[in-house]
């Protein structure tokens, strides 16, 4: 191999637009800060490697962290390395690989990933560093230059469930791995912020050349995930549609969905051996570690009433009985917020109604929508 492949910048977009397989060749400590959505980490050096290389290199200077990392990189261990490359390139024969900044990690990968299997793969120009300089500028870009609405709604009123039978919709909660509230975190992990930043930024890119785009009110913040500044601007200068529900409606929903969701899945921890009265505990701790993070806003008293009804609904064995809990949480703290904040935004406000009363305005309005 003569000379080493390389894709060249200016064609990034192309990665995301057409969703190419990546390769990411950095230590794995590097890729949890974050990484491309459509990368496997594959690391030419892991953590300890790297580490090593970094010192000597501080200490001894460029050419001796070279010699180490070729030493560190050989035989057996070489070998694992070109193994996985070459499965996941046989897998995905389309593969590009990227290390920081497209420099020697990413020369030194596709020399060995041709020695292995004779095949070349190109090289991303400018590497990591060049992709999220890309992504930065195409969430500024796209939030600016599209056209968004906005789906709002009291908490519990199922707008996400309603968001998701649109066909041109970007679900940021579920990228953000949030439910959008106090209560809102789930099972699985948030992403990075880096990571969630790219994402949303890729589904903004693909999505360019369709009509608006439907996007759930949300606030700024969504557990430890900010919503990019661009956007949340945007956001909040688009025309609002506002999905209607009753306190009872809504409050048995997030009992379904907050609650019973969150027992099944602490029941059905395969590594856990959970018991339901063990479950039911884990739900209840959880609830209540929620509810003390808003205890200064709902004051004293009003605290201590709220959490005398988890405590009434934890010692039931009706779900039912989590109902007065809900529903005291909703008019007391959710709701006040929600009518403060629709009042200074009562301008922008287009429609409101019902699930079959929005799809209805939106078809009259020529927005499509993809109904189960």
């Amino acid at each position: 191999m003569n000379e080493l492949k390389s894709f060249p910048k200016e064609r990034i977009a192309e990665i995301f637009t057409q969703n190419l397989p990546l390769i990411d060749v950095r230590a794995a400590v590097e890729f949890e800060k974050g990484g491309m959505p459509n990368a496997c980490n594959l690391p030419l050096l892991n953590n300890k490697e790297r580490e090593l290389v970094g010192i000597c290199y501080k200490e001894r200077g460029p050419s001796a962290a070279i010699l180490l990392g070729q030493q560190l990189v050989s035989g057996e261990t070489l070998l694992d390395r070109q193994v996985k490359w070459a499965r996941f390139i046989e897998e995905n024969p389309n593969a590009l690989l990227y290390c920081f900044r497209g420099g020697l990690r990413s020369k030194w990968a596709q020399t060995f990933i041709f020695e292995y299997t004779g095949r070349e793969i190109a090289r991303v120009e400018g590497g990591h560093k060049a992709l999220r300089h890309f992504l930065l500028n195409t969430m500024v870009k796209e939030s600016e230059e599209r056209n968004f609405l906005i789906l709002g709604g009291k908490t519990g009123a199922g707008k996400t469930e309603l968001l998701l039978r649109h066909a041109y919709q970007i679900d940021i909660e579920g990228l953000a791995v949030h439910r959008g509230s106090a209560f809102g975190n789930r099972m699985t992990p948030q992403p990075s912020q880096v990571d969630f930043e790219n994402a949303l930024a890729v589904k903004l890119l693909q999505m360019r050349k369709g009509p608006s785009i439907l996007l759930e009110n949300e606030s700024r913040v969504l557990g430890r995930i900010s919503i990019p500044d661009a956007l949340y601007c945007k956001m909040q200068n688009s025309p609002l549609i506002i999905l209607n529900k009753s306190v009872e409606e809504r409050a048995r929903f997030i009992v379904q969905t907050y609650i019973v969701e969150s027992y099944h899945y602490y029941l059905q921890k395969s590594d856990s051996g959970q018991d339901e009265s063990s479950a039911l505990e884990m739900v209840h701790q959880d609830l209540k570690q929620s509810l003390q993070k808003i205890s200064r806003r709902l004051g004293g008293v009003r605290y201590q009433e709220i959490l005398a009804l988890l405590e009434r609904a934890t010692n039931s064995s009706k779900w039912e009985e989590y109902l007065p809990f809900v529903e005291r949480l909703l008019v007391d703290y959710y709701d006040p917020y929600y009518d403060y904040a629709e009042s200074k935004n009562s301008e922008r406000i287009v429609f409101s109604g019902r699930e079959e009363e929005i799809l209805e305005y939106l078809t009259a309005s020529s927005f499509s929508w993809q109904v189960p």
